[in-house]
């Protein structure tokens, strides 16, 4: 269960919890913490995407740097040394 929450403190709070049992190592996490840890991480990602509301772009390269950031690839703006821009 996904417990929503609606305060900057409380998402803080998520996020040191999160922190710390990832601190630990998911060897030496319990199957629980594993759960909790997933359990707070959908949670904050929950509060994020109510608090910060991305546009969709309207030109495609803005859809394809869009789509290269949700794959955790670097955008333009985050240069990864082989020299890739999509902007001018």
């Amino acid at each position: 269960m996904v417990v929503i929450f609606y305060f900057k403190a409380d998402y803080k709070l998520v996020m040191l919890e999160i922190d710390r049992l990832m601190a630990k190592g998911s060897k030496k996490n319990s199957r629980g913490e594993l759960a909790e840890i997933r359990k707070l991480e959908l949670s904050a990602k929950e509060y994020e995407q109510a608090k910060y509301v991305v546009e969709p772009p309207d030109s495609l390269i803005g859809m394809i740097e869009m789509r290269m950031q949700n794959l955790f690839l670097n955008t333009p703006d985050q240069p990864d040394g082989r020299g890739i821009r999509l902007s001018p």
